[in-house]
């Protein structure tokens, strides 16, 4: 019985990301003796690893074995609410080796995979952990964001810290989208994105519907970006306006998960793509030498398919590496290669090497 398409729906309650992709995988199960059964099981089978290549769009396949217990209780057992719906394309009772076979094309709901990874902690923790620092003009909305952020396990720079490398004008800069004030933060306090914006809270009387009573409505509005620090690209942005009647606290949360939630989102997407480029933060290097960096990088470091030159900031070069393997190897590269390149490498964390020049 081939081409049967079968339908998944999802709970109406269910309100998270469900975006998904589409995936084929088999399955096998031993033959027994019920067909029926077997068949049965097969498809269990051939769900859950089409499950496992949703999961496999995120983190690495030793990221997964290291976990495999804990995504198997949390996700893998539950394959079927993961997916949206599938159709068995082929099958088979395969007498000879005593198994059924079958093979699916599945709607995998990746948005929801996702969200679960980070519940797990083990999506942020394959990005690297990259360090947020939250810049918004109002402080109120400003300490949601870092708590959401918080939550979801991302490291964070405070804000003392960011405005202790500032002058006075630079923090509206920055807030405002400048490029060299972001790298300038990302240099000297290690923040790799930053979620910067304005913030506008405010509130009227206002007559309830269906009555001449008047309440006070507080609305918040909130415009925020998170951008690659080093680089200024942006990574994502979220404009929200919310309204609701009696607290004016209650509407500045709602407004602050809801923008938080809609930028980690695109984090998590983005970032995870990024997972083998690399920044090298040089003291000290002057043009000539970074050119030669550069090439040394190039010639002597495995795996490099490109090095960029990220510019000077506050005496400090950055260079951008991205290559075919991790950023630990990078990093072993580079320490072994040390003399040849001119740089003494002196801190690391996640995809960040900072060093000077020789």
């Amino acid at each position: 019985m081939t081409g049967i398409l079968l339908i998944l729906t999802l709970q109406a309650s269910d309100a998270r990301d469900t975006s998904y992709v589409e995936v084929t995988a088999e399955g096998v199960a031993a033959l027994g003796a019920s067909a029926d059964i077997a068949r049965d099981n097969a498809i269990k089978d051939a769900l859950r690893k089409a499950v496992e290549q949703g999961v496999g769009a995120y983190i690495d396949s030793k990221t997964a074995v290291d976990n495999y217990e804990l995504l198997y209780d949390k996700i893998y057992s539950h394959a079927q609410g993961y997916v949206a719906s599938y159709e068995v394309v082929k099958e088979k009772a395969d007498k000879d080796a005593g198994l059924y076979r079958v093979w699916i094309k599945a709607k995998v709901k990746t948005g929801i995979i996702q969200n679960d990874l980070v519940a797990m902690g083990i999506l942020v923790s394959e990005m690297g952990r990259p360090r947020l620092a939250v810049v918004v003009d109002n402080e109120d909305l400003a300490y949601t964001l870092e708590d959401y952020f918080q939550e979801q396990g991302f490291p964070l720079v405070d804000l003392p810290t960011v405005k202790k490398v500032l002058k006075a004008d630079e923090l509206d800069l920055l807030i405002d989208g400048d490029k060299r004030t972001a790298q300038k933060v990302a240099t000297l306090t290690g923040a790799e994105i930053l979620i910067t914006g304005r913030a506008e809270v405010s509130s009227e009387m206002k007559k309830l519907p269906y009555t001449d009573e008047k309440k006070t409505i507080y609305t918040a509005k909130l415009r925020v970006k998170a951008v690659e620090a080093l680089t200024g690209e942006v990574i994502a942005v979220s404009s929200l306006k919310r309204s609701l009647p009696f607290s004016e606290e209650e509407v500045i949360k709602l407004v602050g998960d809801s923008s938080a939630k809609e930028l980690s989102s695109e984090i998590l997407k983005k970032w995870t793509l990024r997972r083998n480029v690399i920044h090298i933060i040089i003291k000290g290097a002057t043009a000539a030498k970074i050119g030669k960096i550069k090439t040394g990088i190039r010639e002597n470091i495995r795996g490099v398919s490109e090095v960029l030159d990220r510019g000077m900031v506050e005496g400090y070069a950055i260079i951008e590496v991205v290559a075919e393997t991790n950023p630990q190897e990078v990093l072993d590269a580079i320490r072994e290669k040390e003399k040849i390149l001119g740089i003494q490498v002196v801190a690391y964390e996640g995809q960040r090497i900072e060093a000077k020049a020789k």
